[in-house]
């Protein structure tokens, strides 16, 4: 469920250098940062390239997009694939993390220092659980979802595609949480939200919908 000894990191932004962090600890080497617009620079010494073709990469080296914004890091993720055929995504744990033994976890998943995350739940593919932040037994988050740091899922809370879960919020037990919904910062959600909505408050109230690829980063 851990890094593969070598990886290139999608993104060199400060989500770059927390995934490096991450890789690192779970014993991990970096090889480089695919970043066009930084290309030529270096990221705590590991250089930085403007493709993947301007390194060589090893048979067994996995690729790792490190970009916060959910659309963006799925849209970046689904073109990588193409361009580095045969070089699957990593999955990445912090060493100071928990990961129970039963729950899963899909390519390009990062759980960052001191998460958590419980028995029987389903992490999707290209999730970032941030630091400290806590995903209680039987939970399921979408694919591209993400909770910010010290953010608390409740037991059996279902995360829909892309939904964002700010800092410090806290959702309690057995809701479900639309797909592109966004939970603000500290807000405490106590019922239900639909898809493309954005709540916010304590405790957490409507506040509008969410328009197609708004940001929120």
């Amino acid at each position: 469920m851990g890094a593969s000894s070598s990886i290139i990191i999608i993104g060199a932004g400060g989500h770059g250098r927390a995934a490096m962090d991450v890789a690192i600890s779970s014993g991990s080497k970096v090889l480089a940062f695919i970043d066009e617009a930084l290309a030529g620079q270096d990221m705590l010494g590991v250089p930085i390239i403007a493709r993947a073709e301007d390194i060589t990469t090893p048979s067994d080296c996995t690729f790792f997009v490190a970009i916060g914004d959910n659309i963006l890091r799925q849209s970046v993720v689904e073109k990588t694939r193409q361009e580095m055929p045969g070089h699957f995504a990593a999955i990445l744990v912090h060493r100071t993390a928990y990961v129970s033994p039963l729950a899963s976890l899909a390519p390009g998943s990062i759980v960052m220092g001191n998460a958590f995350v419980g028995p029987n739940c389903t992490i999707g593919e290209g999730c970032i659980l941030n630091t400290g932040s806590q995903i209680d037994h039987d939970g399921i988050m979408g694919a591209y979802s993400s909770l910010g740091p010290k953010a608390c899922l409740g037991g059996t809370v279902k995360l829909g595609v892309r939904a964002v879960i700010g800092i410090g919020a806290t959702v309690k037990h057995g809701l479900q949480i639309g797909d592109d919904s966004i939970l603000a910062a500290h807000a405490y959600l106590h019922q239900s939200m639909p898809s493309s909505s954005i709540y916010m408050g304590v405790p957490a109230a409507f506040y509008k919908k969410r328009r197609a690829n708004e940001k929120y980063l």
